[in-house]
């Protein structure tokens, strides 16, 4: 029965997924070693069956010289490994000390039995190739009975034959359980949001009359795939959204430059609003707003709204996760700000298009730090 990775936190994940690509490297080595085995071997059986023993014993003195440079590249490999091996033997008693989580040192344990495994296939492999080139060696001193090599050789080419088949089925089961536990990470997702202030529709349901439509950052939960509020970002970058739509409606949202401040409509004698100040403005002397093409109602509210007023409502459009994400793809977009009226009729429209905010880069740094992203 697969174990049930969505209940791990993400850091406990994040470090067993080192441990185990690390464990699958060496797999990966010990495999190639194996199949190297099977390929000397095929190629000196053929070597063997040729008829003239001058270019027999050249192709023998060849093998000879490349079993000598693979068994001095394995046994400083092994030393590696044997080193690899105590190193985690301390993590272990480490973690034990510090009374980590069973999950963690149960990781631990399992990861020690399978370097401890494959150093014992290394170390066979090793004996293998040393009695192999004594043999050849020999050989080449004193030719024997082609029978009795060809029977020891082909011998030999089956017990590795048959080491690949078993280290390629250890291998597939390790690359599956580490894909399990990639899966489980909670994965980057840009999701879309649209903020209004509530206000009581005809039938008594709630609607808003301001709305702004955003793109922000999210994970969601691997188990319910519901969005997680509360993570860090995600909060920030509401946070950002409510303040550029308040902005928006106040004015502070209608100039490109210093020089365009007339284009806000506001009243110059009070200034333009920041944070939770009300907006006004400017009017003619009976009273009418001198904004265009929004009723007098409407700015009315909006010279009352703040950031504290706008609900957050989750868009039904699908999730689209973000897997290489940078500065320049995260942050908070802002789609199009809108004024509905109680009947549901559109008042105000304007397609806004434009990124407002971009995380810097020590955050980004922060979330691929957090989800596991290289």
């Amino acid at each position: 029965m697969a174990e049930d990775y969505s209940r791990w936190s993400t850091e406990d994940l994040i470090e067993e997924i080192q441990r185990e690509e690390e464990a699958l490297a060496d797999l990966r080595a010990t495999l190639q070693d194996a199949e190297e085995n099977v390929a000397g071997l095929e190629k000196t059986i053929e070597d063997e069956r040729l008829p003239l023993a001058r270019e027999r014993y050249r192709r023998r003195a060849r093998t000879i010289e490349e079993l000598r440079r693979r068994i001095a590249a394995r046994t400083e490999d092994i030393r590696r490994r044997q080193e690899r091996i105590a190193e985690r033997e301390k993590d272990l008693i480490r973690l034990q000390i510090l009374r980590a989580s069973p999950i963690t040192i149960a990781a631990v344990r399992r990861i020690i039995s399978a370097l401890r495994g494959w150093q014992t296939r290394r170390l066979a492999q090793q004996r293998d190739d040393q009695e192999r080139l004594a043999r050849l060696e020999a050989l080449q001193v004193k030719e024997a009975a082609l029978p009795i090599r060809l029977t020891w050789l082909r011998e030999q080419l089956l017990f590795w034959r048959d080491q690949v088949r078993t280290i390629r089925r250890e291998l597939a089961a390790e690359e599956a359980r580490l894909e399990r536990k990639k899966a489980a990470l909670p994965k980057l997702y840009r999701i879309k949001i649209r903020l209004y202030n509530e206000i009581e529709g005809p039938r008594g349901s709630p609607v808003g009359m301001f709305q702004g439509w955003f793109d922000i950052d999210a994970i969601l939960d691997p188990t319910t795939g519901m969005v997680k509020w509360e993570w860090w970002l995600t909060a920030l970058e509401i946070r950002i959204a409510r303040t550029h739509m308040v902005g928006y409606f106040k004015g502070m949202a209608k100039w490109a430059s210093p020089d365009d401040i007339g284009q806000a409509y506001l009243d110059e004698m009070i200034g333009i609003p920041y944070g939770e100040r009300t907006a006004t403005y400017a009017r003619t002397r009976l009273g009418v707003p001198l904004t265009k093409g929004i009723p007098s109602e409407f700015i009315r509210k909006a010279e009352q709204m703040k950031v504290a007023d706008l609900i957050v409502g989750e868009s039904s459009v699908e999730p689209k996760p973000n897997l290489k994400p940078a500065g320049e793809n995260m942050g908070v977009f802002f789609q199009q700000a809108m004024i509905i009226a109680q009947d549901g009729t559109v008042k105000w429209q304007e397609r806004r298009s434009r990124w407002v905010w971009h995380p810097p880069d020590d955050q980004v740094k922060k979330v691929k730090e957090e989800l596991g992203i290289e």
